[in-house]
């Protein structure tokens, strides 16, 4: 099957890990895969305060783009003569005349992290809710990261259910292993015996990063050996960091900043426990959590003890007792006891990192996430 794949990369890592990811997959069980890759600077402008000249000139742009894509799509397409085409949808829907064009010609399947009334349900109106539904509408079948976003797409856009299959982020296996020793990774951070907590991903407001300091405070009074390692990086972290010295905490946290995906196995290699500490409500308005979080299938694949927030997905991936903890954030006391819990002992953190491992092994490989698609490909082509 020869497809060509459209995406927008907005700035961020996790998505181009996951571009990247599933083309080689897609590509590795047989298939012929013809890019149309995009990069974009994330969007954050506050739309209170654009003038009414300002609103004119985004609505244009946004047509520009839309043009841009599509002649793009045209040109390739000419070219390749793909048999279907697929494209990596966006919330900021710059691929509408694309897809409402081309699917008179070409079967459409759309890859749906998310759209405006879930990611930003306060600013979406009538207009942008016609837009993604019509272009929903005019594809053949789409597959979306979690159930909360089919559950969406299906009450709030009207989508027939069987037009939505869910397929969850994966992580590859042969990278992300438990042969990495955690003795020379600890070595090579400077953190040979201490007994590390680890975070990987950005200082985004749900993460609920700040709430990991009261838990370290309330930890290395009796643990002293104890240290967070925090990898990862954004404009939040230098007042992260300040917040951890006005704490007098700062020798118990080690910010690791930017690392290249290639490196992260290293870094998880190096953690005796990897948390994931989502906030509890952050995601009401929104009617709750909808991601695929690539790192809890990272730490997964790398047989590490894991405490995550239990949201969303994560629940079903993060299995109490058996690959991981469930505990929000905020939840210090409780995150203290499971901390203590699996730092004395190592039976129990080797046996979650066990289960974990052969839950992704078995579930969550990119390889069977390329094989799902595959089939939803094939399905659209009849």
């Amino acid at each position: 099957m020869k497809v060509l794949y459209t995406s927008v990369e907005i700035g961020t890592e996790g998505a181009k890990v996951h571009i990247e990811s599933f083309i080689s997959a897609f590509r590795n069980i047989g298939n012929d895969v013809v890019e149309n890759r995009i990069h974009l600077d994330p969007f954050l402008d506050d739309k209170s305060k654009w003038s009414l000249l300002k609103r004119i000139w985004i609505k244009s742009y946004w047509i520009k783009k839309n043009l841009i894509y599509f002649f793009s799509s045209c040109r390739l397409i000419f070219k390749n003569k793909p048999d279907l085409l697929l494209y990596r949808y966006l919330q900021n829907q710059h691929f509408f005349i694309s897809v409402f064009v081309l699917s008179l010609v070409y079967p459409i399947v759309l890859e749906i992290n998310a759209v405006k009334s879930i990611e930003d349900p306060r600013s979406v109106g009538k207009i942008s809710n016609f837009i993604d539904k019509l272009t929903i509408k005019c594809a053949k079948k789409c597959f979306v990261v979690s159930q909360r976003v089919k559950d969406h797409l299906v009450d709030y856009l009207d989508v027939p259910q069987n037009k939505i299959t869910v397929v969850a982020n994966g992580v590859d296996v042969h990278r992300f292993n438990a042969n990495i020793s955690i003795d020379r990774s600890k070595d090579k951070l400077n953190l040979a015996g201490r007994f590390v907590i680890g975070f990987v991903g950005s200082f985004k407001p749900w993460h609920g990063i700040e709430n990991l300091i009261p838990l370290m405070k309330a930890l290395v009074a009796d643990y002293p050996d104890l240290i967070l390692l925090v990898v990862g990086d954004a404009p939040e972290r230098a007042a992260y960091v300040e917040k951890v010295k006005d704490a007098g905490l700062s020798k118990y946290f080690m910010f690791a900043g930017y690392v290249q995906h290639e490196e992260i196995p290293n870094y998880i290699a190096a953690m005796d426990i990897a948390l994931s500490p989502h906030k509890h409500d952050y995601f009401n308005k929104s009617g709750g959590f909808h991601g695929s979080p690539l790192k809890i299938f990272e730490y997964m694949a790398m047989r590490k003890a894991i405490i995550a927030a239990p949201l969303g997905q994560i629940k079903d991936l993060i299995i109490p007792g058996i690959t991981g903890e469930q505990i929000y954030a905020e939840e210090t006391e409780n995150l203290k006891n499971a901390v203590i819990k699996m730092y004395e002992n190592e039976e129990y953190r080797t046996l979650l990192g066990v289960n974990a491992r052969q839950l992704v092994e078995d579930k969550y490989t990119w390889k069977i996430n390329a094989e799902k698609v595959q089939e939803i490909c094939e399905s659209a082509l009849i």
